[in-house]
């Protein structure tokens, strides 16, 4: 599983990876000489300073671990995962995020569940109604991850139907 293809599809491990990244280069802006308070002759670090620097701390410190662990937990959910059959219930996008609801059975019992990922190709081509194979989490059964977002090679061709498919299905030819 490349970390690539986890950062281009799950919104959480995108954030956890630029949030540090742009926080130091706003600290590296600030010490070459952008402020927002008048530029002083002085070589010493002000308060101001010291508390861009001390936030930069702070968020890297809660962000790069975060980021590692949301890897690690797709990875997990990669190797120890039970796959299930899940229908699409609904995909709806804002901006670039995007909900994926779906819903699948485990042990008898039926699971509805929410992803949120990023509005990419294969996100995009999502459908309502299409079942759909889905990995979920054995220790949270509500914790689930849709493995085709994820893998090189993208979406089976039931969740990607083709116009001539679709023209079919509604009696329209494809022929121009």
């Amino acid at each position: 599983m490349k970390v690539s293809r986890i950062v281009r599809t799950d919104p959480l491990a995108l954030v956890t990876l630029l949030l540090p990244l742009v926080t130091w280069a706003v600290v590296g802006l600030t010490l070459k000489g952008w402020s927002a308070r008048p530029a002083e002759p002085s070589a010493r670090f002000g308060q101001v300073e010291w508390t861009i620097l001390g936030a930069a701390a702070a968020i890297t410190a809660v962000a790069v671990p975060a980021f590692f662990a949301r890897v690690r937990l797709i990875r997990r959910l990669f190797r120890e995962g039970r796959h299930v059959d899940a229908k699409i219930t609904r995909v709806v996008f804002h901006r670039e995020r995007g909900r994926v609801g779906i819903a699948y059975e485990l042990d008898g019992a039926p699971i509805t569940t929410t992803l949120t990922v990023r509005r990419t190709r294969r996100t995009k081509a999502l459908k309502p109604g299409v079942a759909i194979p889905a990995l979920v989490d054995p220790r949270k059964p509500t914790r689930a991850l849709l493995p085709e977002l994820y893998l090189d090679g993208g979406l089976p061709a039931r969740a990607a139907p083709n116009r001539a498919d679709e023209a079919a299905a509604s009696g329209r030819s494809t022929r121009t």
